[in-house]
């Protein structure tokens, strides 16, 4: 039986002579960048939702108090018409038709009614709260400030600062240096490998001069016998540019 004592330290280097892993960087922080505009894609699209949706109960709530007034209205039109038509002012038809516009009220009623709880639990959804369980809001929504005229040329400029835009923008980006890296698939790797130790058969000589080992080495690696995969891989990333362009 015999015991080898070894310690050593090995240092990997990739001379990246034809930008593999320079277009690999490069598409990693495009699609980073992407991920955080789409972030901000979706912060914007719920706080549009949440607004619209506030709005769109207001709206709701105003239709149905429009709603009840009506048949309040058309209940105090059919007292009239029956008091008139006992003082035989007025014929059958006239109560009938009365009768007919109150119950056509009514029966609108729980529709608007539905469409109000159905607005209020989407805005429950939206804020992460359970359905039904918010507050009744109120009737009437804050008035808002008059908006300042728009400068022309304004609204291009904002179209950059659009989130979805920025994000379809950096995806592009990042699909044109995935083609980069599938290119450089077709060259050979060069990696240096550097290697420092000590090798011994006891402990205390392994710190001694005698002791050390040193290798350096090149290696270079070339894919062949591939059948056309690595084309076929650039002939992809070149489709998904192109499709990412067209979006």
């Amino acid at each position: 039986m015999s015991t080898t004592w070894s310690q050593d330290i090995t240092v990997n280097y990739i001379l990246d002579l034809f930008g593999k892993l320079k277009h690999t960087e490069r598409a990693a922080w495009a699609a980073m960048f992407a991920s955080e505009a789409n972030k901000q894609a979706l912060t914007n699209s719920i706080i549009a939702a949440v607004i619209n949706t506030r709005i769109n109960i207001a709206t709701i709530q105003r239709r149905l108090t429009i709603a009840r007034d009506n048949t309040e209205s058309r209940q105090r039109t059919l007292e009239i018409v029956e008091r008139r038509y006992a003082q035989g002012l007025v014929g059958p038809v006239d109560i009938r038709l009365a009768r007919e516009n109150l119950a056509a009220s009514q029966a609108a009623e729980p529709a608007v009614e539905l469409s109000l709880v159905t607005a209020r639990h989407a805005l429950d959804v939206l804020l992460a709260r359970p359905p039904g369980s918010s507050e009744d809001l109120p009737a009437t929504l804050k008035e808002l400030p008059d908006l300042e005229p728009v400068p022309i040329g304004v609204p291009a400029c904002l179209l950059d600062r659009r989130p979805d835009v920025k994000a379809a923008e950096l995806a592009l980006r990042s699909a044109n240096e995935q083609i980069g890296v599938s290119i450089a698939q077709l060259y050979p790797d060069f990696t240096l490998t550097a290697n420092y130790g000590a090798n011994a058969d006891r402990w205390r000589d392994i710190w001694e001069k005698y002791s050390e080992t040193y290798a350096l080495l090149m290696r270079l690696g070339q894919p062949i016998f591939r059948g056309g995969q690595i084309r076929a891989q650039i002939d992809a990333a070149r489709a998904r540019y192109a499709e990412l362009a067209a979006n």
